[in-house]
C-alpha cells in the first residue's frame, strides 16, 4: 500500500472505494504474519484489525467433528487472532464477495486519442463490452501485449480453435485481424491505434503489471465476469483432471489477488498458493531475471481445498499460522471512505478511525464490530 495515494482507488470490503488519507510512521518491534489457507500472507502491526469469524464446531453425524457454522464476522486485532487446528474453533479470514458498480456496455476509447491522433480509428471510439469481448480481454492479460498501430496474442501454433477464436472475433466487431506464424508461436495481429493505447493502461503492459480491469472485476453483469475469466484461464491455464480445477500461474501480484476477488464475486474460491522464488538463471549461457511467481488452482463451482467455506458475502479461510517476524522501517496505513481496504485480499479497518471514533464510519460496518483491547501510537 506504501505506493497508493489520496485519489487513488482501492478494493475495500464493500467493493471499490477511493483512497481519502494516508499514513506513514516509522516502527522498530515485530510484524504479525497471518497465513490463511489459499490466500497470501497478510503482515501487519500487531494491533491492526482484522475482520475474522471465528469457527463453530459439533458432531457431524455420530461420531465426526466439523465446523458447522461461523461467529457474526467481526474485528480482531492481528496479535489476537487464533488459529485453526484439527478439532478445535479458530479464526477464519474473510475474502469479501465484492459488489459491482459498473454497468456500461463499452469501454470509451476516447481518452487515449492524442492531438495527432487520425480519423477515423479502426473498430469506433468505443469497446463493446460483452460476454465475448471481456473473453478477448482476458486472453489479452494473458497472452497479449502492445505493437505498433495495435495489438498481438502470441499463441501456440497447435492452439487453432484460440487462434481462430480470437481473429473472428475481433472481426466481429469491426477490427482488421490476421495470422502470423513465427517459428513455433501464431501471432494474431489486431489493427487498432486505440487499443494499442488503451489495453496496455487498462491491463498493464508488462508481465508483472498485468491486471484486470475495473470495469470488468466490478462490473455488475457476472456473466461479462465469466467471459474475462474464461478467456484468461484458455491462455495462462490448464485443467488438471487429477486435481478437476483449472491450474497456472502469474508473475503480477496484483492480478493473482484479482483473480482471488473476481472467482469470489462468481462463488468459485481460487486457491493461491507458493510458486517459484525471484531468481537468476543461465539461458543459453545468458543470466536472465526471473520473477516471483504465483501460482493458483480454481475449481469452477466447487471451492479447491474443503477448509475453506463459500458463503453468502464472503469465503472463509482458516488461519494455519502466526507467527512474528522482526521489523525495524516504516509500515503504512490508509483511510478510504467505508474505513476498510484489503491487505492479500483479508479485509483490514483503518486503526485511526476506529480509536477516534471517525464520523464517517459505515453503520454496517459498525454494527458488526466487537470490543478489543488495541494501543494506537500517540
Amino acid at each position: 500500500i506504501s505506493t497508493l495515494g489520496i485519489g487513488d482507488d482501492a478494493a475495500s470490503q464493500t467493493g471499490l472505494t477511493t483512497i481519502t488519507r494516508t499514513y506513514r510512521r516509522p516502527h522498530n518491534g515485530t510484524l504479525i504474519r497471518l497465513k490463511a489457507t489459499g490466500m497470501l500472507p497478510v503482515e501487519t502491526t500487531p494491533n491492526h484489525p482484522i475482520f475474522v469469524a471465528t469457527s463453530k464446531s459439533g458432531l457431524n453425524g455420530k461420531w465426526n467433528r466439523a465446523v458447522l457454522g461461523f461467529s457474526k464476522p467481526y474485528w480482531k486485532s492481528a496479535e489476537s487472532i487464533k488459529t485453526k487446528e484439527e478439532f478445535v474453533d479458530g479464526d477464519f479470514l474473510l475474502i469479501p464477495r465484492l459488489e459491482g458498480c459498473f454497468e456500461s456496455n463499452s469501454i470509451d476509447l476516447r481518452p487515449f486519442i492524442t492531438k495527432k491522433g487520425t480519423r477515423p480509428y479502426s473498430g469506433g471510439l468505443d469497446f463493446p463490452l460483452t460476454p465475448e469481448t471481456a473473453w478477448l480481454l482476458g486472453l489479452y492479460v494473458a497472452e497479449g501485449s502492445k505493437r505498433q498501430a495495435g495489438i498481438e496474442y502470441s499463441l501456440n501454433t497447435k492452439e487453432d480453435g484460440l487462434q481462430k477464436q480470437t481473429m473472428y472475433g475481433f472481426r466481429d466487431i469491426g477490427y482488421t485481424a490476421s495470422l502470423q506464424v513465427v517459428d513455433s508461436v501464431t501471432k494474431v495481429l489486431v489493427s487498432g491505434t486505440l487499443l494499442s493505447r488503451a489495453l496496455p493502461e487498462l491491463c498493464g503492459r508488462i508481465a508483472t503489471e498485468k491486471k484486470i480491469p475495473d470495469i470488468i472485476l466490478y462490473h455488475n453483469n457476472l456473466t461479462i465476469l465469466r467471459g474475462f475469466l474464461g478467456g484468461y484461464l484458455a491462455g495462462d491455464a490448464y485443467f488438471d483432471a487429477k486435481l478437476g480445477a483449472y491450474r497456472g500461474n502469474t508473475v503480477s501480484k496484483l492480478l493473482a489477488l484479482q483473480l482471488q476477488l473476481l472467482c469470489a464475486r462468481l462463488g468459485f474460491f481460487l486457491y493461491i498458493y507458493k510458486g517459484k522464488p525471484e531468481r537468476y538463471s543461465s539461458i543459453r549461457g545468458r543470466m536472465t531475471h526471473q520473477h516471483k511467481q504465483y501460482q493458483f488452482a480454481v475449481k469452477l463451482g466447487k471451492r479447491v481445498n474443503p477448509r475453506a467455506r463459500i458463503l453468502e458475502k464472503y469465503i472463509a479461510c482458516p488461519v494455519n499460522s502466526i507467527e512474528g517476524v522482526p521489523y525495524e522501517g516504516e509500515v503504512f496505513n490508509l483511510e478510504t471512505t467505508d474505513h476498510t481496504y484489503l491487505i492479500s485480499n483479508a479485509i483490514t479497518h483503518n486503526c485511526d478511525a476506529v480509536a477516534t471514533g471517525c464520523l464517517l464510519i459505515n453503520t454496517e460496518v459498525f454494527d458488526k464490530m466487537k470490543p478489543y483491547e488495541m494501543t494506537i501510537d500517540g
